[in-house]
């Protein structure tokens, strides 16, 4: 989960932030026979979510699944070899993401790489050998590629009370670069935008404020590093926590449970 470079600047900047699109209209439902027999057996042993959803919620998961799968171009990096799990996997997470919302299956997203682990990334930290590539799990660039290590991959889809979701984190990422910025501030309109602006830099301030008292926190110190840190930190214990992150911040959750317009304390119920 590596701190992203920020994106360039947009064009002619004037200082203000781009206008919203408009939501993309509402993709057409799939025949869900259509979804392969195998398939079905992938989402079921590998994506411990899928079990928790109504059954609207698991066709809607199917059909986007399956969209998401054929939009994207799908590589193997060192040594690996993309497999229909693999895929299915990796897309089913992300579209967790999507369940409530009108999308358009991470549109700004054109391939995701694979690793079969960690791997080394291109941003760099000073370490005491001088500047060297760190090992990271996951990293997501702006207009580009989400890069992805399969055995955390597997691990966290299969077990969300780790807590995390390398998945969830990296496509968080893409959902706060949509509006051309990597700050944690998404692409949202009206009170919403400003309800989400506000919860977020209380939250994010009282984090760094308890960081610095030594204060063992629910989010953790990596969310700490930068708004969008916290953001996409934010999004995997709301999937994976929901109830636990609702305890320690409840206007957190409800803001982003608004943004996602889903209510994944709802789907734990009994399961946590």
């Amino acid at each position: 989960m590596l701190p992203l470079p920020p994106p360039p600047e947009p064009p002619e900047s004037t200082g203000e932030r781009p206008r919203p699109r408009p939501a993309p209209p509402k993709p057409p439902e799939q025949d869900p026979e259509a979804f392969p027999r195998e398939w079905l057996a992938f989402l079921k042993s590998n994506v411990f979510h899928y079990q928790l959803l109504s059954k609207a919620e698991r066709t809607r998961l199917r059909n986007d699944t399956q969209a998401l799968i054929a939009r994207k171009d799908w590589e193997g990096c060192g040594g690996l070899s993309v497999t229909d799990e693999m895929k299915v996997t990796i897309a089913a997470q992300a579209c967790l993401m999507l369940l409530g919302q009108e999308h358009d299956y991470f549109g700004h997203v054109r391939t995701i790489l694979i690793y079969p682990s960690s791997f080394q990334a291109s941003d760099e930290r000073w370490q005491d050998e001088g500047w060297l590539p760190e090992a990271a799990g996951g990293q997501a660039v702006y207009r580009g590629p989400v890069i992805l290590a399969w055995d955390t991959v597997l691990a966290e889809g299969r077990d969300p009370s780790l807590g995390a979701n390398l998945v969830i984190h990296e496509f968080a990422h893409q959902l706060d670069f949509v509006d051309g910025y990597a700050d944690g501030t998404l692409d949202l309109q009206g009170e919403h935008a400003e309800r989400w602006q506000e919860v977020l830099n209380t939250a994010y301030n009282q984090l760094r404020r308890e960081i610095r008292q030594g204060r063992e926190t629910f989010l953790g110190d990596y969310a700490a590093t930068s708004k969008t840190e916290f953001f996409a930190t934010a999004s995997e214990r709301f999937f994976t926590q929901p109830a636990k992150l609702r305890h320690f911040h409840p206007a957190l959750y409800q803001v982003l449970s608004a943004t996602y317009a889903v209510e994944p304390e709802s789907w734990f119920e009994g399961n946590e």
